[in-house]
C-alpha cells in the first residue's frame, strides 16, 4: 500500500506540474493573441536626458509598448496615445476605460489605478507623472515647464491643449 500511495502522489505531483505547465502557457498565449508583446522604445532625441520626459520614454517602453506600440499609435484592439485622435475625451468604443479624459490629471489617474493591463495599481507615482509626460509630449500636448507634479497635471486641460487635427471626443 505505501508503494502505491506513492505512485498516486507522484502522478498527482505530474498532473499539477501539467496544470500549471498549461496555466501558464494559457496566460501567455492570451497575451500575445491580445497583440501585448514585448516591444522596444528608444530614445528620439540623440542623447540621453535625466529628466521627468527621459524617465517616461524609459517607462512607456518598459510597461505601455506592448499594447500601446512603439510610437504609440496603438492598433485595432489598443487605442493610440500618440498622433491624430490620440486620448479622446471620450472612452472610445469598445474601449475598457470608462473615464473622461479632461486633464492631465484624470489620465493620470486612469494610468495609476488601471494601467498597465494585469498589472494595474502597480506603478508608483514618480513612474507614472512620467508616463503622463512622455504620453502628453508624444500626443503634442503644451505642457508646462519643468516636471509634472499633482498640482501642474491638473492644470493641464487635454481640451484646451488639444492639437488641431485631433478631435476633442469621438464620434
Amino acid at each position: 500500500t505505501t508503494l502505491r500511495a506513492r505512485c498516486r502522489a507522484r502522478r498527482l505531483r505530474c498532473l499539477l506540474r501539467a496544470s500549471l505547465q498549461l496555466a501558464v502557457l494559457a496566460s501567455a498565449s492570451l497575451l500575445v493573441a491580445s497583440g501585448c508583446t514585448p516591444r522596444k522604445t528608444t530614445l528620439t532625441t540623440g542623447e540621453y536626458r535625466d529628466d521627468q520626459w527621459a524617465r517616461g520614454v524609459w517607462l512607456y517602453g518598459q510597461h505601455c509598448a506592448r499594447c500601446h506600440g512603439d510610437e504609440g499609435l496603438g492598433d485595432d484592439d489598443t487605442p493610440a496615445l500618440a498622433g491624430p485622435g490620440a486620448l479622446p475625451r471620450e472612452p472610445p468604443e469598445g474601449s475598457t476605460r470608462e473615464v473622461e479624459l479632461a486633464t492631465g490629471a484624470d489620465l493620470f489617474h486612469y494610468i495609476q489605478t488601471q494601467m498597465p493591463p494585469l498589472k494595474a495599481g502597480t506603478l508608483n507615482e514618480e513612474d507614472t507623472f512620467a508616463i503622463v509626460a512622455y504620453v502628453l509630449k508624444q500626443a503634442e500636448y503644451e505642457l508646462p515647464e519643468g516636471d509634472l507634479d499633482e498640482q501642474t497635471v491638473a492644470k493641464v486641460s487635454l481640451d484646451a491643449n488639444r492639437p488641431a487635427d485631433a478631435p476633442s471626443e469621438s464620434h
